[in-house]
């Protein structure tokens, strides 16, 4: 397998582009010049095969417009660049045996020449390559229109013609269905002819050098049936011959296996800072916490009265690659890390104390009973002696893989919707002022660019330790804390849409 980097960059003044050019001009004593390029954020990168048109892979820019993702070896492929369900871009990519390719910038040169790759394709056969500076002029006046390139003249003479009749002339094959059985650990794949023929099935993974051949009798209809690997890709074609020696063959197929929605229980150990407090005022009257359990929502009511009130910012950061109970399928994808992150944000982070006492909040004895029930793995330590709080942050999540230094989102929250439940102590009847929290909430973090469809649900419930070093330990401020984190997590990664079909 080959792992391919690159770039997508627009002239600057093209409606698709989000970040500011000025952040990308490298010499700003020349100004701004018409020809500066700039990158192109969150568009949608398919890696997919010339023949059928099949998808490889798939991936997303990040903000630098760079993008990292995984091919088989010794193949063609074309890459395309969507933004907002438009067709923006495109690059012809041959890999050989390189264990790394960077194929630099996708930009309206590679764009013309991938479309010309194309008509190759279609043809069947080498033609000379035309004069590229006239379609390259013409895409990037799509661009200044916020056009997509599918209105192209050249693109939709393209689209409207097939050269799979040129690998079977005589029509022999008349149809292949492929897809995943129920399991999703087996690939099958069923043919049919219009006369008899032997069928030889070549196929590979991603990871494999060479195809591997499966040969039928002489029959008329038949199926194969291949083993899979959870969340590998393969490659395959469907090769006939009938008893006058013809021969016909289907385009090259891709496939990706799913992933099994298996329910993993783990711990994580992580790194907190905060709750860095950023707001702070005294209120009085009723507040409401809205919590998710199995039942359905749960109202908490809180009476405050001269309660100190404040806003907070945390951020919690879990590595997943260095778990051995994380699916490995993210190891082969080539990312040299891969974290978990929750940020608890200003806006939607509250903490209100005292509990308990005469100035401070109100719970109905039954309602924190509902709440200390709450935590199944570990029960909060706390104590009548102890300032406690109660709060709720409205969280923003997502998996994020790193290489060489970028990032690249895999996974995210979509709405800040999800409670988490939170309850902090400290110690007043003694010199151990260090804060400590107890979390308990649910998230579902959605798939995106080679994920997409996918959703990973979390339960969980977790634990934060303030750590002070002793020389600090009197002249810190109130809120400013950092230190070791625990999570204990029922996590389970399915696909989004139960009736999407595997196939």
């Amino acid at each position: 397998m080959t792992f391919v980097r690159g770039n997508v960059l627009l002239p600057r003044g093209t409606p698709f582009r989000e970040n500011n050019p000025w952040d990308y001009v490298p010499n700003l004593k020349q100004g701004l010049q018409k020809e500066t390029l700039v990158p192109l954020p969150e568009a949608m990168v398919r890696v997919v095969l010339p023949e059928s048109g099949a998808l490889v892979t798939q991936g997303l820019t990040n903000d630098e417009g760079e993008f990292f993702l995984r091919v088989p070896r010794r193949g063609k492929y074309f890459v395309e660049i969507f933004f907002e369900g438009k067709l923006i871009a495109l690059s012809f990519l041959e890999v050989k045996e390189e264990k790394e390719l960077d194929i630099g910038t996708i930009d309206s040169v590679s764009t013309a020449y991938a479309l010309w790759k194309k008509k190759e394709v279609q043809a069947g056969e080498e033609i000379s390559p035309p004069l590229l500076n006239r379609l390259q002029r013409e895409i990037e006046k799509f661009w200044k229109r916020g056009q997509g390139l599918e209105n192209l003249r050249i693109w939709k003479d393209l689209a409207s013609q097939s050269s799979f009749k040129s690998l079977d002339p005589f029509e022999l094959i008349e149809y292949l269905h492929f897809g995943f059985d129920s399991t999703g650990d087996k690939l099958l794949i069923e043919w049919k002819a219009k006369e008899e023929v032997k069928a030889s099935l070549f196929y590979r993974s991603f990871r494999a050098g060479h195809y591997c051949r499966e040969e039928t009798s002489f029959q008329r209809e038949g199926q194969f049936l291949l083993k899979v690997r959870e969340f590998e890709g393969y490659l395959f074609y469907l090769e006939v011959r009938n008893r006058s020696h013809i021969l016909g063959r289907t385009p090259l197929y891709a496939v990706r296996a799913p992933i099994l929605p298996v329910r993993r229980e783990m711990s994580l150990v992580g790194r907190q800072e905060g709750p860095l407090t950023v707001a702070r005022r005294e209120v009085s009257g009723n507040r409401k916490l809205v919590l998710l359990d199995q039942e359905g929502k749960r109202e908490i009511n809180l009476m405050l009265k001269s309660v100190s009130e404040r806003n907070f910012e945390a951020e919690l950061t879990f590595s997943f690659l260095r778990r051995g109970d994380i699916p490995r399928y993210f190891v082969r994808e080539g990312f040299d890390e891969v974290e978990f992150t929750i940020y608890l944000p200003e806006d939607h982070s509250v903490f209100w104390g005292p509990v308990g006492s005469s100035q401070g909040v109100k719970i109905a004895r039954e309602d924190w009973e509902y709440l200390l029930r709450r935590f199944r793995k570990i029960t909060p330590q706390i104590s009548s002696g102890d300032f406690i709080e109660v709060g709720y942050s409205l969280p923003f999540a997502e998996v994020v893989a790193y290489r060489g230094g970028e990032y690249f989102r895999l996974f995210s929250n979509v709405n800040l919707e999800s409670t988490i439940l939170l309850i902090g102590s400290r110690k007043l009847n003694s010199l151990d002022f260090e804060a400590v929290l107890y979390y308990r909430g649910t998230l579902n973090l959605f798939g995106e660019g080679l994920f997409e469809g996918y959703v990973i649900e979390l339960d969980f419930e977790g634990k934060f330790e303030e750590e002070v070093e002793e020389e600090n330990r009197f002249g810190r401020q109130w809120g400013e804390c950092i230190g070791k984190v625990s999570f204990w997590v029922d996590l389970e990664m399915k696909l989004r849409d139960k009736d999407r079909k595997l196939g």
